[in-house]
């Protein structure tokens, strides 16, 4: 095997995105943010009142409250999402149509709701679609010269039938699923480490594992080995459960749904965008883009 390198010392290094340094934010957590935000936006128009709740509540200084209320009221110029409204805001920026999808689920519940979504709309519009997930909501990234999906279309994609079926397909021939599958395989002894005596290179094992799951597969789909890797994929790297269970909560109503489309991502957005951004690869770019999107938004928010 030969490796060509070819220098470009004026481009930044492709870094991937790593979670390993934070917990994920848990799904009721989620909720009690969500609550909070509720809180907030019934003290917006009353700075005194919201300064005073949150001393005595969260025990900060003054500072601290005027700097949460500002990031409220910055946000009250588009939609507040919390615990009782789900928004998904649309904008333009870069060539790029964005999707942001502002359920405050968690990272595993976000994870699992953004693939579902994705294969919908790849399954309905015949299109594929990036994705950029947070604890906090997520995004659906495709060309803006691509269709422009409506309103009401998008409202369809908040339903609870089907979810664990969808993810199944959505998680079909990705790279989670034949890596997860390895470990299963190998917990099940049905890759061997060592063969009459000899150990067997990681690079053998790894190919072992991807001829059986090929195999396994093709000949049966409930194969247990391949179930326990769904299984594993969607209740512990991911929470179907909780996905399903949000999503109840919208066919119930008990959870609005608000759609904006605007021409700048709400502060909110920030940092979905942030991490959707194909050319930010650095904390310090990431920051930057961050200052860039908030400058232009006081800019709007001064001229409307």
């Amino acid at each position: 095997m030969k490796i060509y390198v070819e220098p470009r010392p004026d481009m930044a290094p492709t870094i991937p995105s790593w979670f390993s340094e934070q917990l994920p934010l848990s799904f009721d957590l989620a909720m009690q943010i969500g609550k909070f935000r509720r809180k907030m936006e019934s003290l917006i128009g009353n700075a005194y009142k919201a300064i005073d709740y949150l001393i005595k509540k969260y025990g900060i200084d003054e500072k601290t409250a005027m700097a949460i209320i500002s990031y409220f009221e910055e946000q009250s110029h588009f939609i507040i999402p919390h615990d009782r409204r789900v928004v998904v805001e649309i904008f333009e920026k870069d060539g790029y149509r964005y999707i942001i999808f502002h359920t405050l689920v968690g990272r595993r519940a976000n994870d699992a709701l953004s693939r579902i979504f994705a294969y919908r709309i790849t399954k309905k519009f015949k299109f594929n679609v990036r994705l950029a997930i947070t604890d906090n909501g997520f995004a659906i990234i495709y060309p803006w010269w691509k269709y422009d999906i409506s309103d009401e279309e998008l409202k369809s994609l908040f339903k609870a039938k089907n979810m664990e079926e969808d993810l199944e397909k959505a998680l079909a021939n990705t790279e989670i699923l034949k890596r997860r599958f390895r470990h299963v395989a190998t917990r099940s002894l049905m890759i061997l480490k060592n063969y009459l005596g000899h150990e067997m290179s990681v690079s053998r094992q790894q190919k072992n594992a991807s001829m059986l799951f090929k195999v396994v597969r093709e000949i049966d789909p409930e194969f247990p080995a391949l179930k326990e890797t769904y299984r594993e994929i969607m209740e512990d790297s991911m929470d179907i459960k909780n996905a399903k269970k949000y999503m109840k909560k919208i066919e119930e109503e008990k959870i609005e749904i608000r759609v904006l489309r605007t021409m700048l991502p709400s502060p909110f957005s920030f940092n979905i965008v942030a991490i959707g951004a194909t050319d930010v690869v650095l904390m310090e770019d990431r920051k930057e883009l961050i200052r860039e999107l908030h400058k232009e938004v006081m800019q709007l928010i001064k001229n409307a």
